[in-house]
């Protein structure tokens, strides 16, 4: 028995030595795998970390882009006032210009009929007395309107319906007495 009982202390022994031996095998790969997994987790920080300042200097960038942009169509709508104030003043300069040619176009159109009236006022007299501009043979005793010449004769102006002189609309005809 005591051989027995000294077999069993030496397997039980042997058991415990197996026992200790696979636990710090166990526990010296548990480490291991700690440690690399701990490795492969700082290694995934590190590149979410490099991720992460990335994508903060694109937002930098676009934010810098965006502000730039900002200012730029500030800048473009102050000038597109600017070009719209200049326009506006142009087309009343141009306005004003054009009615001041208009003015002084019919002015000189006005001055032209009065010296052709003068003249076709010179020219109607016939032997020291207005002939009428229609038949020639009386004398002109009707003041045609809204012209104002003083062209036909009484007999003559129920047949005309624009001046002889300046070739207005008659509306119509005033006899003068000229005696």
């Amino acid at each position: 028995m005591a051989i027995e009982a000294s077999q069993i202390y030496q397997q039980q022994f042997e058991i415990d030595r197996f026992i200790t031996n696979l636990n710090e095998k166990v526990k010296t790969e548990m480490e291991e795998i700690r440690k690399q997994n701990s490795m492969r987790l700082l290694s995934l920080y590190e590149g979410l970390m490099n991720r992460l300042k990335t994508k903060e200097d694109e937002i930098m960038k676009v934010r810098l882009v965006n502000q730039s942009l900002e200012e730029k169509v500030k800048s473009m709508t102050i000038e597109n006032q600017i070009w719209r104030e200049l326009a506006q003043t142009n087309e009343a300069t141009a306005n004003a210009l054009r009615n001041n040619l208009q003015q002084v176009l019919e002015q000189a159109h006005l001055q032209q009929q009065q010296r052709v009236d003068m003249a076709d006022d010179a020219e109607s007299h016939c032997g020291g007395e207005r002939c009428c501009r229609r038949c020639g043979k009386e004398e002109s005793s009707v003041l045609l309107l809204p012209c104002r010449h003083l062209c036909v004769c009484r007999l003559c102006v129920s047949a005309i319906s624009t001046c002889p002189v300046c070739n207005s609309t008659k509306s119509a005809g005033v006899q003068v007495n000229m005696t």
